[in-house]
């Protein structure tokens, strides 16, 4: 904006699921840079995946209010982030599929399982 960078996007293939990174300076916050940045990078993911993935840190509520604002749904949380996920495609499937996260996170797989597929810290 004004010959300034407002900000970063992109994102890291994890398995089957796309890790999707946005940042936003500071002085651009607040005015749909963020908004606009997902949308650029949803587009580009939407033709190969399904399911898109971010986390958040609970303390950023500027992040989590753009991700709600955005239709991504919390499926864990821990001490420190939230994990969410968004639909590309079939967006009926939303809820079914939270559910299915939420189980899967239940039932206790390896810490290697989880560190994978749940994009945890290394």
């Amino acid at each position: 904006m004004n010959g300034e960078v407002a900000g970063i996007c992109g994102s890291v293939k994890r398995r089957f699921i796309p890790r999707l990174y946005i940042v936003v300076r500071k002085k651009f916050q607040y005015k749909g840079v963020g908004k606009a940045l997902h949308i650029k990078l949803s587009e580009s993911v939407r033709q190969k995946y399904i399911i898109v993935k971010v986390i958040v840190r609970k303390n950023n509520k500027k992040a989590l209010a753009l991700y709600k604002d955005v239709d991504y749904r919390v499926i864990r949380e821990d001490a420190e982030f939230y994990y969410m996920i968004r639909m590309t495609k079939y967006h009926f499937l939303l809820p079914a599929v939270v559910l299915l996260f939420k189980f899967i996170s239940r039932i206790g797989f390896t810490v290697k399982y989880r560190l994978n597929v749940f994009g945890g810290t290394r």
